[in-house]
């Protein structure tokens, strides 16, 4: 969520204190921008099984490089809260995007939008992102079926875009986010 070009998985001999014995293995997995957290999350099981499987014989010998952690270069992700999950286009797209990414296969982010002036609340599934930087504050989401028509174009607040390319209505089944209807109009 945090938009990271890397992430990782780390092999830690287990100590009395949360997150800090020394490495056995590290792997870097370098982010492009489209994952999700569902394939992320495989991507990196399967590289720290590897890791682990790796690094054990050599630890079991009792031989084993063992790499002290350094605290002050320690990244820790805030716990979330349920208002997070809700899409207000008030960020720029890119936050936007990386929401989506990183609470995908879960409870996941949801938005409201106008459809045939009825308040359609749906689970945002995936979106890409159009325009990464805007040219400042319009406080107006602009909702309007991509060029494709394969998607919703949002102007975030900043001016900004991101475009929704599914989602999932209540009750529904999954659909691509052009198939929401047009006339759309965004809702904070």
């Amino acid at each position: 969520m945090a938009g990271d070009p890397v992430t990782g998985v780390s092999v830690a001999e287990t100590v009395l204190a949360l997150d800090a014995g020394p490495l056995l293995a590290a792997v870097r997995q370098p982010l492009d921008g489209s994952e999700q957290a569902p394939e992320l999350l495989a991507t990196l099981f399967d590289a720290g099984v590897d890791a682990l499987l790796d690094a054990l014989p050599a630890y079991a010998a009792g031989h084993a490089v063992l790499t002290p952690q350094d605290a002050a270069a320690a990244t820790r992700a805030p716990k979330l809260g349920a208002d997070e999950r809700r899409l207000t286009f008030t960020q720029n797209a890119v936050a936007v995007h990386n929401a989506v990414r990183g609470l995908a296969g879960g409870a996941g982010t949801w938005a409201e939008f106008v459809v045939r002036g009825e308040v359609v609340r749906v689970k945002v599934l995936a979106t890409r992102v159009a325009v990464a930087a805007g040219r400042g504050a319009l406080g107006v989401h602009d909702v309007r079926l991509a060029a494709a028509g394969d998607a919703l174009r949002v102007t975030c607040d900043d001016g900004s875009v991101v475009e929704v390319t599914a989602v999932q209505p209540g009750g529904k089944k999954p659909m691509g986010g052009g198939r929401t209807g047009t006339g759309c109009g965004g809702r904070r």
